[in-house]
């Protein structure tokens, strides 16, 4: 896609991010500061974003306060006087942003809250980049489909690699950012191709272009590219892998003809010693994997034997899926999903309660035969939960209590809007839900405020 231009000025918003203004508080002391009070949020879950900072920029594009955001997603910036400023947002994993100009009064508190945009999970397909004249024909490709023929101006284009591999990274966010003048922040930002390609089109003539790379919690060292001809080339390599620590693998097992998961099949990797069997909802884990490329290959008595060439690259989760039919398949290429340690950590502990069988549980395979984009649509049917709408509103009840369950999200106490309660949050969004109907069901991590059982989300989110 071709990048998305943001404008901050007097009268133009900026892209990728929502201000509410609540409203103006009293002064904070008797020495009468002015400053922003300020609220982080992920843009539709509404989950409180952490450390991430948070720069106060006057008219005349100078940093005058800087703090990162806490556990709550909380920041406070106190302006030196008062005046317009503007805020910059940045934490990796996520979009960066800058709000509108915001007017702060002298002796005043202004209140804001801000949404960012997770950046797309990375597909690491295992792409290598080829010789020079083979990428230069991937970016006059890209150029090409991205910007039309001529693209209307020049284009900016380059590569993403991974430092330490070479390896070219999909689906990575590259940011582009210039100041036109004091006060005016402009950015663009696109996505990576399958092959690690990123394409922005038609940027301005005569400016520098701080050009930067961001997946997961690793951001790229920051390179400049000058437009001043028809096309610039400009490469990035992100540190995503970290090839001294060991990856680690997360998988489920299926049947060919009718999805359902497969109970004790054995899984290992072809010339190792790492090897385990599917628990009897087809899933397995595989820990400390030494990065490399690998056969995962899949048995189980009476059916056939299944391959499937596996990268694993270090620091990170793999998740895998594998199927297997009554004859043997042929191997698979190189093809597995990326996620950051922390999901692996999620998802090894949301397996574990599964498999223990205490509450209600929906993979996504679940929710995406059970829903539409709405998560009270997956819900219904659950046992021992009751659905309640009211015109925007929708929220379930537990039965036996006839009150709400407190809600999760990866990991963390969130509250639903109260216009719209569990429409909070989007069903394609969600990677799995586990629903408690109790307090003697809801697990210790989860028992905080859940006196009426806990809905807990877990995201499709890769930070």
């Amino acid at each position: 896609m071709c990048g998305v231009r943001a404008r901050v000025g007097r009268s133009a918003a900026a892209a990728a991010v929502l201000v509410a203004v609540a409203g103006a508080a009293a002064p904070l002391d008797a020495a009468a500061v002015q400053a922003v009070d300020g609220r982080l949020r992920t843009m539709g879950t509404g989950v409180p974003i952490e450390a991430a900072r948070v720069r106060m920029v006057d008219a005349d594009a100078a940093v005058v306060a800087s703090v990162f955001t806490d556990a709550a997603g909380h920041f406070f910036l106190r302006a030196p006087a008062a005046g317009r400023y503007t805020l910059v947002v940045e934490r990796p994993g996520y979009a960066s942003v800058v709000s509108d100009e915001l007017d702060v009064p002298e002796g005043r508190t202004i209140r804001h809250v801000l949404t960012v945009r997770p950046v797309a999970l990375v597909d690491m397909a295992g792409v290598r980049p080829g010789p020079d004249e083979v990428v230069r024909s991937w970016l006059a490709a890209a150029a090409l489909g991205r910007c039309g023929p001529g693209g209307g101006g020049p284009v900016v284009s380059g590569i993403v690699r991974d430092a330490s591999t070479g390896v070219a990274l999909p689906g990575v966010a590259v940011t582009a950012e210039w100041w036109p003048s004091p006060g005016h922040l402009r950015l663009l930002q696109a996505l990576t191709d399958g092959r690690g390609v990123y394409v922005f089109c038609a940027p301005p003539r005569g400016v520098d272009l701080a050009l930067r790379a961001e997946a997961m919690d690793r951001t790229s060292p920051v390179v400049s590219a000058r437009v001043d001809g028809e096309a610039v080339r400009a490469d990035l390599e992100l540190g995503l892998v970290d090839p001294a620590e060991p990856g680690f693998v997360l998988g489920r097992v299926l049947d060919f003809d009718t999805r359902e998961p497969v109970p004790m099949a054995e899984v290992r990797f072809r010339g190792t010693a790492l090897a385990t069997l599917t628990d009897d909802l087809g899933f397995f884990r595989l820990d400390s994997v030494p990065r490399g490329v690998y056969v995962l290959e899949v048995d189980q008595m009476g059916r056939g034997h299944a391959e499937k060439a596996v990268r694993v690259f270090g620091r990170l989760g793999h998740q895998v899926e594998v199927v297997i039919a009554p004859e043997a398949i042929e191997l698979d290429p190189i093809q597995v999903t990326v996620r950051s340690k922390r999901w692996y950590d999620d998802m090894v502990g949301f397996v574990g309660r599964l498999a223990r069988g205490v509450g209600s549980f929906l993979t996504l395979r679940e929710l995406e035969q059970r829903a539409g984009p709405r998560l009270v649509d997956a819900l219904r049917g659950v046992p021992g939960l009751m659905v309640r709408e009211a015109g925007r509103y929708a929220g379930v009840v537990v039965r036996q209590r006839a009150c709400e369950p407190a809600v999760w999200v990866d990991g963390r106490p969130a509250r639903p809007d109260p216009a719209l309660g569990l429409n909070t949050w989007n069903a394609f969004d969600l990677e799995a839900v586990e629903v408690y109907r109790g307090p003697a069901e809801v697990p210790a991590q989860f028992a905080r405020g859940s006196a009426c059982g806990a809905v807990v989300l877990w995201t499709r989110r890769g930070g």
